[in-house]
């Protein structure tokens, strides 16, 4: 999954030295042909929605066990609920 981070000089966080991509994920519904619905591999919880523009295969290296760095967050207001 892709991520973007916007350089912060406050906090000293650089973009250029973040991380571009984030996961493993797993794919648990194909939403629309263009849309898939992403979840954690071990823990199945649901991230949202992702344009597969933003989503590469993972290719592990051996001995090595990633865990997400960036969880997702949701932009404007939270959706009303009845």
């Amino acid at each position: 999954m892709r991520t973007h981070t916007l350089s912060n000089a406050a906090k000293g966080v650089t973009s250029k030295f973040n991380p571009k991509r984030d996961g493993p994920y797993v794919v648990s519904k194909k939403v629309s042909p263009t849309t898939y619905l992403l979840a954690h591999d071990k823990t199945g919880e649901i991230f949202g929605k992702y344009h597969v523009s933003d989503l590469r295969p993972y290719h592990a290296r051996e001995g090595e066990c990633p865990e997400p760095i960036i969880p997702k967050r949701n932009r404007g207001r939270p959706r009303k609920v009845t």
